[in-house]
Parts: structure tokens; sequence; C-alpha cells
């Protein structure tokens, strides 16, 4: 039961230090962030107590383990391709190198604002776009679960002429000195 005065506490290190909680009632809740820093997982068993000086410390039966995975390995994406890029197929290539974990790309339209799934787990993203303004990033998730995402790169795609130009005279080509010809050009797509 709760005594107002009374002292709570929680330990995440088997009971080696302990953290005053702050307490206005039974049952109380709280949360404790956890790190890990490691490239394994590692346990914390939770316990808490209470004491009411000079009474005697309860302390919880049992312990609540918790089990924190590290954070993902996301390494760094880079575009292999020229930037800016032409129109053609495979003209955007991204490298993921130094992961850790299940890869699956993400491709962003709107500048970065939001991402969708590409459904590619490779370290090598090969793509056929058209012009626009793209931006790749990795998610990468280990087996615990745990989601982070690589650096974003961007690309931009530059349209291609789908024909060769055309060009005519639009006035008389044969004239005196210091007369002046008009033309007209037309290029597929102008864009």
């Amino acid at each position: 039961s709760y005594i107002a005065g009374a002292t709570y506490e929680y330990s995440t290190d088997n009971q080696a230090t302990w953290n005053v909680l702050s307490v206005s009632g039974s049952p109380t809740t709280f949360t404790i962030p956890f790190t890990n820093s490691s490239t394994s997982e590692v346990t914390h068993d939770v316990y808490v107590r209470a004491t009411n000086s000079p009474c005697a410390t309860v302390v919880s039966a049992t312990a609540v383990t918790v089990t924190v995975n590290p954070a993902p390995v996301t390494g760094t994406a880079s575009l292999t391709t020229a930037n800016p890029a032409c129109e053609g197929a495979n003209n955007v290539v991204v490298t993921l190198v130094g992961s850790a974990g299940t890869i699956d790309w993400e491709q962003s339209t709107n500048g970065g604002v939001s991402y969708s799934s590409l459904a590619v787990s490779s370290a090598t993203l090969t793509l056929t776009r058209t012009a626009g303004t793209y931006y790749y990033r990795a998610k990468v998730t280990t087996s615990g679960g745990c989601t982070a995402y690589s650096n974003p790169v961007s690309v931009v795609v530059k349209a291609n002429f789908t024909a060769v130009p055309t060009l005519s005279a639009t006035t008389s080509t044969t004239i005196c000195t210091g007369g002046s010809v008009s033309f007209s050009a037309a290029w597929t797509p102008y864009v």
C-alpha cells in the first residue's frame, strides 16, 4: 500500500544503485528510458523498493527483465551515378556501405518530406527514372526489430530530347549585305 512521505525507488542494475520515483499513490506508473551503445542486446533487471525510514525496506520479489536491442548500423548511402542524371535505363544507382541489418530502400519525390518503400533489399539500388528530383534512403532493421535510416541522397534527373531538332528559315535565305534571315527551330520535347 501507499504511505505518504515514504521513499519509493527503482533499480535497473540488479539493485546496485537506486533512483527516486515520484509517487503519489498506489498503483503508480512510470517510464524509464534505456539505451544500448554495444553491438549486441543488453538486459536490465528492474526492481522497485519502498522505505519508510527508520522502518524496514521492502523490495519487489521478482525483477522485470528488459531487453534492449542495439541500434542498427545504418552505413552510408551514396549516389554512384552522375548528378544530375539523364533520363534512360538504369540511370540512378545508389549504394549503401557499412550497414548491419535488413535493408529496405525508400524513395521521396516531395523533397524528403515523406518516403515510401521500394521493396528493394540489396545494398545497391538501381532504378530507371524520368525527369524529376528524387531522394533515397535505406531503412535498416535489426533482428530485434529496431529501425534506423541512412543519410538521404538526392538526384536530379533531366529530360532527354527525343528527336533531332528541326530548323527552317521563315524568310528568304538570299539577302543583301546587312540583311537578316528569320528562323524557326523546334526541339522535342521542349521542357
